[in-house]
């Protein structure tokens, strides 16, 4: 892609969710994500003054969004991939690497012809997509691999990338889940399969987090998360865990055995975490009553932690959220309340 091209890309990160942009050692990865299913997509790097570092097309394009047809088992899955941390677009803990699960190679744009004309594939058993790995520094594609199956998630480590995949839309029974660890530091090594029914659901910097639900969908309960090697062996377990965010943190209830509130406006009662755990320093930090959400650091993966204020009723009610501290994935996780004006905007 040229410079003029990446320059005439007017970048919205709100269409890819709360994915965009990645973060990296020198500034954002931002994704330019078209609806049309023949337009590539197109990835932008810039630097911390905003400048363009590199930019570069994908085709096919990123899958996961704007998939207004349901035309493969892929995209009819959609919204399992609405994650930041096994989603169709993650980084690593030390966002070295980021990874993209690109359009089945079976996806065709057919919209414009007659319902009855269009083409539907819905043979999970013959499914491909492809998963590609790059540099955020650099842009360039580190490995690229054809994926057989249903694509449930994925996650990046500091140096392997793990693809889900399944039969049917959920890795336990019939689904036979199956988690596919590639070396990144060798691309020619043999990947190494580890049979599962449990959902692949983020990573840390040598490991892999697996839960008995999907966590795409909201948070309403705890549930534990088991902790992999990149070889399938299990490393440790974590109870009352109520999220998963990048640069390794979960969110828990303390004391798991703690009822939710029953005030929920609507839905069921949502399960409130009261620490954040970086898994692989061991930093705890207390939470309760506060809002987390991620953010992309000018140097890392981070999140922001503030405090809501709700004022007035009705049509006047108002919530303001203030910063307290922010946790940066480039440490141990500890605290900064230095320079938290830069989060005055968000």
């Amino acid at each position: 892609m040229s410079a003029e091209e990446a320059r005439a890309i007017k970048i919205d990160d709100s269409r890819p969710g709360a994915v965009s942009p990645l973060p990296t050692r020198s500034g954002p990865l931002h994704l330019d994500i078209t609806c049309d299913i023949d337009a590539p997509s197109a990835l932008v790097k810039h630097d911390n003054q905003g400048d363009i570092v590199w930019a570069k097309k994908t085709t096919p394009r990123i899958s996961g969004v704007c998939t207004s047809e349901t035309m493969t088992p892929q995209s009819a899955a959609v919204r399992l991939l609405f994650t930041s941390t096994s989603g169709y677009a993650v980084v690593s803990p030390d966002t070295h690497y980021a990874s993209f699960i690109l359009l089945p190679s079976n996806a065709t744009s057919d919209n414009r012809l007659p319902g009855d004309k269009r083409t539907r594939d819905f043979t999970i058993a013959d499914q491909r997509a492809y998963v590609v790995v790059i540099e955020t520094e650099t842009g360039r594609t580190v490995r690229t691999d054809e994926v057989k199956g249903l694509i449930l998630g994925q996650v990046l480590t500091n140096d392997t990338l793990a693809v889900e995949t399944s039969q049917a839309y959920y890795p336990g029974g019939n689904g036979h889940g199956t988690i596919t660890t590639y070396s990144l530091a060798k691309p020619t090594a043999k990947a190494t399969t580890i049979p599962t029914d449990k959902w692949l659901v983020g990573a840390t910097q040598d490991s892999l987090l697996l839960a008995p639900s999907n966590m795409s969908q909201g948070r309403y309960g705890t549930q534990p998360l088991t902790r992999l090697s990149k070889g399938g062996d299990v490393v440790g377990t974590i109870a009352g865990v109520t999220g998963v965010y990048r640069g390794g943190w979960v969110e828990r209830v303390r004391d798991a055995g703690t009822p939710p509130p029953k005030d929920s406006a609507s839905g069921p009662p949502r399960a409130v975490p009261t620490e954040l755990v970086h898994l692989d320093s061991g930093v705890t930090t207390d939470v309760a009553g506060l809002k987390v959400e991620e953010v992309a650091l000018p140097t890392a993966a981070g999140l922001l932690v503030s405090r809501e204020t709700t004022t007035g009723e009705g049509q006047n009610r108002e919530t303001t959220s203030t910063p307290q501290f922010w946790l940066s994935a480039a440490d141990d996780g500890h605290r900064h309340t230095e320079n938290l004006e830069q989060f005055s905007t968000k």
